[in-house]
């Protein structure tokens, strides 16, 4: 039986093979892109929020930042913690105000690689931003990385309505992408819901500890955003310094918006006096 939920989408995110998908690779360039656009000192805090087993934390750590990684997977951090014995990692709902009242507040905070769209409501996105302004020191800044919507658009997805159609969820091909490479763009495998910007698809997950069972299919969802869309969502309360269209282990280079997978924001928070 098809199961839908957010609790499904962290099953699903939790089984994803890491270690052997590409994007993975690029980690030294892209914590080295980051300290590059934002001047930091050693005494610096910097939260990597969406840590998964927690390369980016481990970079900064190595590099001897104060740096703190979070996720909502237990199992991730798990991983993270016996990866990266010498990192800090907890198990942290970024949503919940309540999950992170003892955190304190950052110099930087990270939301690599699509935490903001990973839960289809949008009001969990909103809640997270809300979240890296509470916690960001004053003039902080926040890196973010979310799925363009216009790549699929560009290559041809195909589009419905969950609401009027639901069973035409059942024509999507089952693929195992997501738990063996991270690949969720190829148009092929995936629907969406033109409407609310949600994509949908049926990956198949494989228990790799007993490879005899039968593997295991989700519905997983996520949602994608239009530049203008992700900047309006930041500007009250951030200035924009940067936002491009990018390609992974391509930060330097603005991308077509036809043919990037990503959108890459460096935000910094405004000061009182400087809102409005």
């Amino acid at each position: 039986m098809l199961k839908i939920s957010d609790q499904i989408t962290q099953k699903a995110y939790s089984k994803m093979q890491f270690d052997s998908n590409k994007w993975t690779e690029k980690t030294d360039y892209e914590i080295d892109y980051i300290l590059k656009k934002i001047k930091l000192s050693f005494t610096d805090r910097i939260l990597d929020v969406g840590c998964a087993t927690g390369r980016h934390t481990a970079r900064l750590t190595e590099l001897g930042y104060k740096a703190y990684g979070i996720d909502y997977s237990p199992e991730l951090i798990k991983i993270a913690k016996e990866k990266h014995s010498d990192a800090y990692f907890s198990v942290v709902d970024f949503r919940n105000e309540k999950d992170t009242d003892d955190i304190g507040k950052f110099d930087v905070i990270l939301l690599l690689y699509d935490v903001l769209g990973s839960f289809v409501n949008a009001e969990d996105d909103r809640k997270m931003i809300k979240q890296v302004y509470s916690h960001l020191n004053s003039n902080g800044f926040a890196v973010i990385s979310v799925m363009n919507l216009q790549y699929i658009l560009a290559k041809g997805v195909k589009s419905f309505s969950f609401k009027n159609d639901p069973d035409k969820i059942y024509e999507i091909p089952l693929s195992d992408a997501m738990s063996k490479t991270g690949e969720v763009f190829n148009v092929k495998n995936i629907l969406l819901d033109a409407e609310e910007k949600i994509v949908y698809r049926r990956e198949i997950f494989k228990d790799i500890k007993n490879p005899s069972q039968i593997p295991e299919e989700l519905l997983v969802r996520d949602r994608r955003y239009l530049k203008e869309e992700i900047e309006s969502m930041f500007k009250e309360y951030f200035e924009i310094v940067e936002s491009k269209y990018v390609k992974v282990g391509n930060w330097e280079n603005s991308g077509e918006p036809d043919n990037s997978k990503e959108i890459l924001l460096i935000l910094r928070k405004k000061t009182n006096d400087s809102q409005g």
